[in-house]
């Protein structure tokens, strides 16, 4: 007969960075909530924002991959988080430590906005071999209109 080998509901990194930032309250006061056991007593506020993570890799990530890549961040906007993962600074340099580096966040109004947000941040990271999807959002934005 079947049986469970493993459950897989982890809410990991790129989940977790684009609901977190659409919850309005504080989430220390949630967190604390979920240990008093009084969650119930909270009304969890939602941004109406939409939110697209884009991961930046280095190439040939899963498998093998170079380290230790110098990186600039040429830019910000309000309208985009950036999450570093695989980032250090050596030498006051910011540099490459895994393969995947950072998520980039695109924050809008409509899904569209946020996807060009997100797209218009990865091109303000800034390092040799990089890579990532370029059709994140793009097909649900086209199986909507």
């Amino acid at each position: 007969e079947p049986y469970v080998i493993e459950y897989n509901v982890r809410l990991g990194d790129p989940e977790t960075q684009v609901i977190l930032p659409r919850i309005e309250n504080d989430i220390v006061e949630l967190f604390n909530s979920f240990k008093d056991q009084t969650l119930n007593k909270h009304q969890i506020r939602l941004s109406a924002n939409y939110i697209v993570n884009v991961v930046l890799a280095v190439e040939g990530y899963p498998g093998s991959y170079k380290k230790d890549i110098n990186l600039s961040i040429n830019g910000t906007s309000e309208n985009s988080i950036l999450f570093h993962a695989g980032t250090s600074i050596n030498d006051g340099q910011l540099k490459t430590s895994g393969g995947r580096v950072m998520s980039v966040c695109g924050i809008g109004k409509t899904l569209n906005e946020a996807v060009q947000n997100a797209y218009m941040m990865t091109e303000q990271v800034v390092f040799n071999e990089k890579y990532y999807r370029k059709d994140i959002g793009k097909d649900i934005i086209s199986y909507c209109k």
